[in-house]
């Protein structure tokens, strides 16, 4: 369902305009018949993973790495793309992108063919984190990434080591690009989504926040999806897992 300034829109997708509306009364009655049946002093937790906004734009991340020197191809005037990276030349390559919101270093001895000293991949992660976040979509002119996670952010509590160098937080209405997440290198950056999955959520946490509503204050704060696991068993007198403090 594409609203109305979408890309996708079509005149006739407008007998769904108060569809997510209703689902949202839908969900607010099931609260409503269920609050009467909790007993006095239980607590009720209404919560989501995250939330959901419009998805109008795609950005075709390994295309930026090519234009940005980061990426190379093996033959830049390819008729027909294929895909699965078949057309990357790996070793002029530093960066890659593999998913929706991933972004590699190809480095020496992790990567099969990696050309990026291990001393030195930290350094291009920062440069290319901080160039990621001057990107500009070149239809309206606002940003296209609005925050960009170092592996030394997000790692933590033993995460394996196969996870990205770099996260990429997309704008609001910006996605990464279904090709790009297969190792397709489009021509152009920034491309209007035309599909019929028209919105998303893989984008920069703050621009789709989830909900959490609780019948009393929790004996311990919940800032963060997971941290609401320690704050429910702490309510049954469990302790010893903590919130996160950062």
């Amino acid at each position: 369902m594409a609203g109305h300034g979408h890309p996708a829109y079509k005149p006739a997708d407008a007998r769904f305009a108060d569809t997510v509306k209703k689902i949202y009364e839908q969900f607010d009655r099931v609260v409503g018949r269920t609050l009467p049946r909790v007993e006095a002093g239980a607590t009720l937790v209404v919560m989501s993973d995250h939330g959901f906004t419009s998805w109008r734009r795609a950005f075709h991340l390994n295309s930026w790495l090519r234009n940005e020197g980061y990426l190379a191809a093996r033959d830049p005037n390819l008729k027909v793309e294929p895909g699965l990276y078949a057309n990357v030349d790996w070793s002029e390559t530093r960066a890659y992108a593999l998913g929706l919101n991933g972004l590699y270093i190809n480095v020496a001895g992790r990567e099969r063919h990696g050309i990026v000293d291990p001393g030195l991949r930290e350094a291009l992660a920062r440069e290319i984190a901080a160039k990621l976040l001057k990107a500009v979509d070149p239809k309206t002119g606002q940003r296209a990434v609005t925050r960009v996670l170092r592996r030394e952010e997000y790692r933590d509590r033993g995460h394996l080591e196969i996870g990205p160098d770099l996260v990429v937080g997309y704008a609001k209405g910006m996605r990464g690009s279904n090709e790009s997440a297969l190792g397709k290198l489009m021509p152009e950056v920034v491309t209007d989504n035309t599909e019929e999955w028209s919105g998303d959520h893989c984008m920069d946490p703050d621009a789709v926040p989830g909900i959490l509503f609780t019948s009393h204050r929790l004996k311990k704060r919940a800032e963060r999806l997971e941290d609401l696991a320690a704050a429910i068993l702490a309510e049954f007198g469990v302790e010893g897992f903590p919130a996160r403090k950062d």
